[in-house]
Protein backbone atom coordinates (compact mmCIF):
# COMPACT_ATOMS: atom_id res chain seq x y z
CA UNK A 1 0.00 0.00 0.00
CA UNK A 2 2.79 2.40 0.91
CA UNK A 3 4.72 1.54 -2.23
CA UNK A 4 1.75 2.53 -4.37
CA UNK A 5 1.43 5.87 -2.58
CA UNK A 6 5.15 6.55 -2.93
CA UNK A 7 5.12 5.66 -6.62
CA UNK A 8 2.08 7.89 -7.15
CA UNK A 9 3.70 10.80 -5.34
CA UNK A 10 6.97 10.45 -7.27
CA UNK A 11 5.00 10.28 -10.53
CA UNK A 12 3.07 13.44 -9.60
CA UNK A 13 6.25 15.32 -8.71
CA UNK A 14 8.02 14.33 -11.94
CA UNK A 15 4.93 15.11 -14.00
CA UNK A 16 4.64 18.51 -12.36
CA UNK A 17 8.31 19.29 -12.99
CA UNK A 18 7.97 18.27 -16.64
CA UNK A 19 4.93 20.53 -17.07
CA UNK A 20 6.79 23.43 -15.46
CA UNK A 21 9.79 22.88 -17.75
CA UNK A 22 7.47 22.77 -20.78
CA UNK A 23 5.93 26.07 -19.67
CA UNK A 24 9.34 27.68 -19.18
CA UNK A 25 10.54 26.53 -22.60
CA UNK A 26 7.37 27.71 -24.31
CA UNK A 27 7.48 31.11 -22.60
CA UNK A 28 11.01 31.59 -23.92
CA UNK A 29 9.88 30.69 -27.44
CA UNK A 30 6.87 33.02 -27.22
CA UNK A 31 9.05 35.86 -25.95
CA UNK A 32 11.48 35.40 -28.84
CA UNK A 33 8.53 35.28 -31.27
CA UNK A 34 7.28 38.60 -29.87
CA UNK A 35 10.72 40.18 -30.27
CA UNK A 36 11.08 38.93 -33.85
CA UNK A 37 7.55 40.15 -34.60
CA UNK A 38 8.49 43.66 -33.48
CA UNK A 39 11.72 43.57 -35.50
CA UNK A 40 9.94 42.38 -38.64
CA UNK A 41 7.24 45.02 -38.23
CA UNK A 42 9.92 47.70 -38.00
CA UNK A 43 11.58 46.42 -41.20
CA UNK A 44 8.36 46.36 -43.25
CA UNK A 45 7.16 49.75 -42.15
CA UNK A 46 7.15 52.47 -44.77
CA UNK A 47 4.93 55.40 -45.58
CA UNK A 48 2.25 53.38 -47.39
CA UNK A 49 1.57 50.27 -45.31
CA UNK A 50 1.96 51.43 -41.70
CA UNK A 51 -1.66 50.59 -40.89
CA UNK A 52 -1.49 47.09 -42.41
CA UNK A 53 1.74 46.32 -40.55
CA UNK A 54 0.28 47.64 -37.28
CA UNK A 55 -2.91 45.58 -37.75
CA UNK A 56 -0.92 42.43 -38.49
CA UNK A 57 1.38 43.08 -35.52
CA UNK A 58 -1.62 43.62 -33.24
CA UNK A 59 -3.29 40.37 -34.37
CA UNK A 60 -0.09 38.39 -33.93
CA UNK A 61 0.51 39.96 -30.51
CA UNK A 62 -2.99 38.80 -29.44
CA UNK A 63 -2.22 35.27 -30.66
CA UNK A 64 1.07 35.25 -28.73
CA UNK A 65 -0.69 36.48 -25.59
CA UNK A 66 -3.35 33.74 -25.91
CA UNK A 67 -0.59 31.16 -26.25
CA UNK A 68 1.22 32.57 -23.24
CA UNK A 69 -2.01 32.41 -21.20
CA UNK A 70 -2.50 28.76 -22.18
CA UNK A 71 1.03 27.87 -21.13
CA UNK A 72 0.58 29.73 -17.84
CA UNK A 73 -2.39 27.45 -17.14
CA UNK A 74 -0.23 24.42 -17.91
CA UNK A 75 2.45 25.77 -15.57
CA UNK A 76 -0.09 26.22 -12.78
CA UNK A 77 -1.25 22.65 -13.35
CA UNK A 78 2.36 21.47 -13.12
CA UNK A 79 2.89 23.28 -9.84
CA UNK A 80 -0.33 21.75 -8.48
CA UNK A 81 0.78 18.25 -9.54
CA UNK A 82 4.19 18.68 -7.93
CA UNK A 83 2.60 20.05 -4.76
CA UNK A 84 0.13 17.19 -4.62
CA UNK A 85 2.97 14.70 -5.05
CA UNK A 86 5.01 16.25 -2.26
CA UNK A 87 1.96 16.40 0.01
CA UNK A 88 1.15 12.75 -0.75
CA UNK A 89 4.73 11.79 0.05
CA UNK A 90 4.64 13.67 3.37
CA UNK A 91 1.29 12.17 4.40
CA UNK A 92 2.46 8.69 3.40
CA UNK A 93 5.60 9.12 5.49
CA UNK A 94 3.63 10.29 8.51
CA UNK A 95 1.15 7.42 8.25
CA UNK A 96 3.92 4.88 7.64
CA UNK A 97 6.04 5.91 10.61
CA UNK A 98 3.02 6.30 12.89
CA UNK A 99 1.68 2.83 12.12
CA UNK A 100 5.17 1.33 12.18
CA UNK A 101 5.84 2.74 15.65
CA UNK A 102 2.43 1.60 16.92
CA UNK A 103 2.91 -1.94 15.60
CA UNK A 104 6.45 -2.02 17.05
CA UNK A 105 5.12 -1.12 20.51
CA UNK A 106 2.38 -3.73 20.24
CA UNK A 107 4.93 -6.43 19.42
CA UNK A 108 7.35 -5.55 22.21
CA UNK A 109 4.74 -4.93 24.90
CA UNK A 110 4.02 -8.42 26.24
CA UNK A 111 1.63 -7.20 28.86
CA UNK A 112 1.53 -8.60 32.35
CA UNK A 113 -1.54 -10.47 33.39
CA UNK A 114 -3.42 -8.75 36.16
CA UNK A 115 -3.58 -10.85 39.29
CA UNK A 116 -6.88 -10.85 41.09
CA UNK A 117 -6.70 -8.78 44.22
CA UNK A 118 -8.37 -9.95 47.35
Amino acid sequence: MYKIAIILSVFLVFDGVILCMLTFDSNIKLASAGISLDCNAAQFRNGENNKAVDDFRHQMREAINRGRKGYEDIGITGVCFAGAGILTLIITGIVFFTTRRKSFHCQTDKGNPVSPSS
